[in-house]
């Protein structure tokens, strides 16, 4: 009996200390948000210090955050909804067809995944400054869904070589288009995986800051 109270101490004592490594980087963000500049700056850390709410007040005192507001949700969202577009049909070639080169093909896809934004970003301001697309949503969802494409692809294809061939041999046999079986059978099974993966890349082009940054002027500003 003493034996397993000791063994359910330890137990519970683990999941008290995973629990606070959970929650210690919510509790250090807003400990942040209550402190004044000085506080923020001090070193050692300041632990027990005066709270302050001027922060909130400056951030939700702004009259332009809803317009910030909804230039992420429109750029998260149509960034999503092209990005699906592009890459459920190159998912599901490459889960269905022969393709030559086909790892290779795949490996080249993950590695643009792998390369830093911060590469390219010169560049990219210079052409969209110079084509007159600086300060618009075009320039940061073309961004993002070229960013995310990757990662759609290869998180799509997953699920649809997950939906059994037979089923499309079956619609095909009963006078199917290949792109009808697509619409009509592979997107609806793997339905559940498509949302999981725009959630994922909606996420991703909400949290983005360099090409939101640097990309957007007054107009756009996320």
């Amino acid at each position: 009996m003493k034996q397993k109270t000791v063994s359910s101490g330890a137990i519970y004592l683990c999941l008290a200390i995973g629990m606070l490594c959970s929650l210690f980087p919510v509790i250090w963000t807003f400990m942040t948000s209550i402190k004044t500049r000085v506080d923020l700056l001090a070193v050692p850390v300041k632990w027990i210090f005066q709270p302050t709410l001027e922060n909130y007040e400056h951030v939700f005192g702004q009259e332009r955050l809803p317009h910030y507001f909804l230039n992420s949700l429109v750029i998260g969202l149509f960034s999503t909804l092209l990005l699906l577009a592009i890459a459920c049909p190159a998912a599901y070639g490459l889960a269905r067809f022969r393709i030559k080169g086909r790892q290779n093909l795949l490996f080249w896809i993950l590695s643009t995944r792998v390369m830093p934004p911060v590469a390219v970003l010169i560049p990219i301001f210079i052409i969209f400054s110079s084509i007159g697309l600086f300060d618009s949503y075009f320039a940061v969802v073309a961004m993002h869904v070229f960013m995310n494409v990757p990662l759609a692809t290869w998180m799509l294809l997953g699920f649809f070589e997950g939906v059994p061939l037979e089923i499309e041999e079956a619609a095909m046999v009963d006078g199917s288009s290949r792109l009808g079986v697509l619409l009509r059978i592979v997107l609806p099974v793997a339905s559940t995986g498509i949302m999981a993966t725009g959630i994922l890349c909606f996420l991703f082009s909400w949290n983005e800051l360099l090409f939101a940054l640097i990309l957007t002027g007054m107009n756009t500003k996320t």
